[in-house]
């Protein structure tokens, strides 16, 4: 890219570049270079006598390495003017590209970097000095490109940028859809334009002239301008030397303005050529001549004068009001406050962003713009301003601003003041910068972060923050709190049904009426899925109060969420019911995590009576949880070290021969006695264990059926394998048998497998269609424990089974109770009418065993034939 510059001078030049940078260049009164250093200052700067200092060395013309790799440039030269000032010799280091210099500065390795932009992220690290070089950003793209509206229409173009630059981190904020091909420096990103690698690249006005001019890039051009707030350079120092940082600002502004801006005429140079060449040998021939030349050059040059500052004016004030459009559109507008007049002068885009008309203003005016929520930030800034003193920084302000609408703004304010030679304050100026999208980000990124997107309720974070806080004003007031759990009951079945979409309207309408029903002082939160949490507070320093006002708060909400909720905008009736677990608080010292748990187990109780219900934690509810929870580590380890057996019970014809087994499992802890079954299979079925446990048992069990093949004694015995609920329905039930019986060769017709009427009853179609794939291949199907449950022959005739057990309730007392014999003989007659086999379990004497031949029983199980055994003693 060829950069021609109008012939102006060095000194306008440096001021046109400064204002189209936005950069203010500070007052000569604000730094008084003879100032002499207050004595804790010299005292550090002769602890400190060499700085170790990394610049940028493609960075040109602010810092680059001339063929003799020395540093050059405008940031070399502003280093020298700094040493004379503080007395201290700056040690280059010049061999690192960017990210290994952000690296070095943060691992000690250097004291300060000369050009970096100051980022909220990097001032956790660093310190950093005022703005001492404007660095503008543009967008660069190849000459035959179109013009690019904003940096926004980057989106879908591949774009060069420069890794950890400022300007890459702006650029991919503001246009997340780009392509980015991240470079190690500007000059790799302007080839990558130039060469066709990348479509844009996004950096610095004056590192790309430089950089085109230095390499003879004549295919790019400056497409767009791209406005970042606060891009100017800095000094960034090491976070434990904020002294540096402010010496170098003591420093920078002891520089003269016009040796300042020598700096930039050095750096950025008019050139001119010579037009004219005299040979003379008289005095005549070379007097006249002269004279001549003399007089029409001067009347040229005022000529000239007179018409290159009318176009100069004109070309400054084109420059000026695309500067004010440029800043209007960005939101950016000036202000200042003439402190002996009082006049405030404020940009017509600050009346813009305030809602107000553009007309003149007092502080009281000023004042009432303000949202209440800023008041005491605003007048905490005018106190700074009436306080300042020379040399102080007063920090950038935000004020939210209440608009006549109704709507709120926000405005980023930053405040420089001009001192008079008795350090007074005379003028204070700034700038003011709409950042209400910004702030309203901030607000969103804030409610996801601290609410709950569905209801707008408290999500779990901001649970625990306000439960703490709850606790802990318990324990300074004595109060007494409680905290209920609430949960949906059989929800799932509605999101199963009808979709999410119900499920999240419900969950709404539940959050309303929650709200509704507590008082207006509760906390609800919504920390997932269907449960709900109140924190209510005050219920009076005694216990038995306490609890009545929380019992009452429950059954309240209990009451309202047990009424028909109509989703789907109406058309639906829904009945909902809650179960809900309560525990009271007093104090901090249960803890967060000890409460809720508390609640939880509380809640667990209320499921277990029944659900609909509301039940408050006790100590023995806590200790019989806590067991639970360890017998089902137990019960996981024990899986995995082998502690698990599968003992045999026979069963057994009217002749006593045996004709199979059932499988039983148990539970042999290393380290304990044997668990009983009854103890550890509800265990099982609660926390999912069952799936592991129930595949092993079936591995077990085929593996077996495998083994007893090589014998002819065995090879026609069965096995009976009982099967959970849970792991029937399993989608993979069917493949997962059939992938076990592949692998251990076992013949699937001596494999039987046990349903309940639990497993049936839960979801009957899917049930007969696994049934009858696993009858396909020869599989075959005991139910068991029939008659305890619901036992209604409408289903019982559509299973595909071939066999009913007697259960073990209705053995025992046969012989002598009628009622039970009624229901053995009719079980019997059943089963013959369907053509299934009937056994009966649990017998143990001999009265027993001939009441059921009597009655025609074929198959019997239980202590009179054998106790179950394991294999070694089959």
């Amino acid at each position: 890219m060829r950069l021609t510059l109008p012939p102006i001078t060095p000194s306008l030049l440096y001021l046109l570049f400064l204002a189209l940078s936005g950069f203010a260049v500070a007052d000569d009164s604000t730094a008084d270079p003879a100032r002499a250093l207050s004595s804790a200052d010299a005292a550090w700067l002769a602890a400190h006598p060499v700085i170790r200092l990394g610049i940028d060395p493609n960075y040109g013309p602010y810092s680059f390495l001339d063929e003799q790799g020395r540093a050059q440039g405008v940031v070399p030269d502003f280093l020298g003017h700094i040493e004379k000032k503080l007395g201290v010799r700056f040690s280059l280091k010049t061999h690192l590209d960017w990210p290994g210099l952000m690296a070095a500065l943060k691992q000690g390795q250097i004291d300060a970097i000369a050009t970096m932009v100051k980022l909220p992220e990097r001032e956790a690290d660093f310190v950093f000095s005022r703005i001492y070089l404007p660095t503008p950003l543009v967008i660069m793209t190849r000459n035959d490109e179109p013009r690019l509206k904003s940096v926004e229409a980057l989106e879908n173009l591949r774009v060069a940028l420069v890794r950890d630059y400022s300007s890459a981190r702006q650029t991919l904020k503001l246009a997340p859809g780009l392509d980015p091909h991240f470079v190690g420096n500007p000059e790799e990103g302007l080839d990558a334009v130039a060469t066709g690698s990348a479509d844009a690249y996004v950096g610095a006005l004056g590192v790309n002239s430089f950089l085109a001019i230095r390499r003879g890039i004549t295919n790019l051009k400056v497409n767009a301008g791209f406005e970042m707030s606060g891009n100017g350079q800095r000094f960034a120092v090491r976070k434990d030397w904020p002294e540096l940082a402010r010496l170098i600002d003591h420093a920078l502004l002891a520089i003269p303005e016009d040796e300042r801006a020598a700096i930039f005429v050095r750096w950025l140079p008019l050139r001119s050529e010579q037009v004219f060449r005299l040979e003379s040998h008289s005095l005549a021939s070379r007097v006249l001549p002269w004279l001549l030349f003399l007089t029409s050059v001067v009347s040229l040059a005022y000529l000239s004068a007179v018409i290159w500052n009318r176009q100069l004016r004109r070309e400054l004030a084109r420059r000026k009001s695309e500067l004010e459009r440029a800043l209007s559109i960005a939101g950016i507008g000036d202000w200042s406050v003439d402190v002996k007049s009082g006049r405030i002068h404020l940009a017509d885009v600050i009346f813009r962003i305030a809602g107000q008309a553009p007309t003149g203003c007092d502080w009281a005016t000023l004042r009432s713009w303000i949202h209440p929520d800023s008041q005491a930030t605003g007048d905490a800034l005018c106190s700074q301003m009436e306080t300042v003193s020379p040399g102080e920084t007063i920090p950038d302000t935000f004020i939210q601003l209440l608009r006549p609408d109704g709507s709120t703004s926000w405005l980023e304010i930053t405040v420089a003041t001009d001192f008079n030679a008795d350090g007074k304050p005379f003028r204070y100026y700034g700038t003011a910068r709409d950042v209400s999208e910004r702030k309203h980000a901030e607000e969103e990124i804030r409610n996801l972060a601290y609410f709950d997107s569905l209801t707008g309720l408290p999500n779990r974070r901001q649970l625990l923050d306000r439960l703490q806080q709850a606790l802990s004003v318990s324990g300074r007031s004595g109060e007494i709190g409680a905290l209920l759990v609430l949960d949906l009951d059989r929800f799932k079945d509605l999101n199963d049904t009808q979709g999410h979409d119900a499920g999240d309207e419900l969950l709404i309408e539940v959050a309303n009426q929650i709200c509704t029903h507590v008082r207006r002082e509760d906390i609800v939160a919504r920390p997932g899925g269907d449960e709900y949490v109140i924190i209510a507070e005050n219920l009076g320093a005694e216990l038995s109060t306490a609890a009545l006002q929380a019992g009452a708060i429950a059954e309240q909400c209990r009451t309202a969420l047990s009424k028909p909720f109509f989703i789907g905008r109406g058309a639906q009736q829904y009945d909902c019911t809650t179960s809900i677990g309560v525990t009271l608080f007093q104090g901090a010292d249960t803890g967060v995590d000890g409460l809720l748990k508390q609640a939880e187990v509380a809640l667990y109780q209320a499921k277990r009576a029944g659900k609909n219900a509301v039940r408050f934690f006790s100590a023995d509810m806590q200790a019989a949880i806590d067991a639970r929870m360890q017998m089902e580590t137990a019960l996981r380890q024990g899986l995995k070290a082998g502690e698990l057996q599968l003992h045999y019970q026979p069963q057994v014809d009217s002749s006593g021969t045996r004709i199979g087994a059932e499988a039983l499992l148990r539970w042999y802890p290393s380290n304990a006695a044997p668990v009983p079954p009854a103890s550890f299979i509800p265990v099982a079925e609660e926390s999912g264990l069952i799936l592991p446990i129930g595949d092993w048992v079936l591995k077990t069990a085929c593996a077996q059926l495998k083994q007893w093949e090589a014998d002819a004694d065995t090879r026609e015995l069965s096995i009976a394998v009982n099967v959970s609920a849970r792991q029937f329905l399993q989608a993979d039930f069917v493949d997962q048998v059939i992938a076990m019986l592949d692998a251990t060769g076992a013949r699937p017709e001596r494999l039987k497998l046990e349903l309940t009427e639990s497993v049936v009853l839960e979801s009957i179609e899917t049930v007969i269609d696994r049934m009858r794939r696993l009858k396909e291949i020869g599989i075959t199907f005991s139910l068991d424990d029939f008659g305890t449950g619901y036992s209604s022959l409408s289903y019982l005739k559509r299973l595909p089974l071939d066999q009913v057990k007697i259960d073990r309730a209705f053995v025992r007392d046969i012989t002598t109770d009628q009622n039970d014999a009624a229901i053995v003989r009719a079980t019997l007659a059943m089963g013959q009418s369907l053509g299934l086999n009937v056994i009966a379990e649990g017998v143990e004497t001999e009265a027993q065993h001939a009441l059921l031949v009597e009655y025609g029983c074929p198959q019997f199980q239980g202590y009179l034939f054998s106790k179950p055994i394991p294999i070694e003693d089959w």
